[in-house]
């Protein structure tokens, strides 16, 4: 709940039932994967366009995890969102998309 503490409260609700129905272990299995998936030594090699959005209010991650990426990523986009958390599309929807709609734009 407190990472969704930006989400609108009706879809924040629907979510976290959602969440309720899945389960915990799905949770569970995404954390391991996330801990054993480190591609650090070859995201230099990323060859398609990159556009990183960071919520600064997100409680979870610091933001040097983002600025890792785009620090190691030729041509990547790296952009602070001080309006948003862990789930900015669904936060601000209507920056994400105009910041995503430029941004292929530019492809």
């Amino acid at each position: 709940r407190h990472t969704m503490m930006f989400v609108e409260p009706s879809l924040r609700e629907r979510l976290l039932d959602r969440h309720r129905q899945i389960g915990p272990m799905s949770q569970l299995h995404d954390l391991q994967t996330i801990d054993v998936f480190d591609v650090r030594d070859r995201i230099s090699t990323l060859k398609p366009k990159l556009l990183l959005l960071r919520g600064m209010k997100d409680p979870g991650n610091p933001p040097m995890y983002e600025r890792e990426i785009h620090a190691a990523v030729p041509g990547s986009r790296y952009i602070e969102l001080d309006d948003a958390g862990h789930f900015p599309p669904t936060e601000i929807p209507q920056r994400v998309n105009a910041l995503i709609e430029e941004f292929v734009a530019t492809l």
